[in-house]
């Protein structure tokens, strides 16, 4: 019975790796237990900021396949409607951009093959706002 509740609970795991928010979480938890405290509050504020533009779809969680930069450029136009500075967009998206490319401490070790997005959109560089 035990191994059958640890495999549902794998399993579970697994499929919410699968959800960028639940990853990013995931992220979160295990840099705090590193006592990687301001990183953690980085991931933390980036997701705040992605979960918002996520309820405006209608959408709890998307899945990492979904995150294409078609879908990060919608998101960057969120920003810029909402009046958010170039240097926030920025920071939102760089914070993102590592948990996709392994850049972060975790992702590559959970990530290994799924990187759909491989560069921030250039023109969350370049925008004048």
């Amino acid at each position: 019975m035990k191994r059958d509740s640890q495999n549902k609970t794998e399993g579970n795991v697994r499929k919410s790796v699968h959800k960028v928010l639940a990853f990013l979480n995931m992220e979160v938890d295990a840099l705090v237990r590193k006592n990687k405290h301001g990183l953690a509050e980085n991931y933390r504020s980036s997701g705040r900021s992605l979960q918002s533009y996520l309820i405006t779809l209608h959408k709890k969680d998307i899945s990492l396949h979904k995150v294409t930069e078609e879908f990060l450029m919608g998101y960057q136009q969120w920003l810029i409607n909402r009046g958010v500075k170039r240097n926030t967009q920025a920071f939102y998206m760089r914070n993102l951009h590592a948990v996709y490319t392994g850049d972060s401490p975790l992702a590559s070790a959970r990530l290994p093959m799924c990187r759909p997005v491989s560069h921030i959109p250039r023109s969350v560089l370049s925008h004048p706002n």
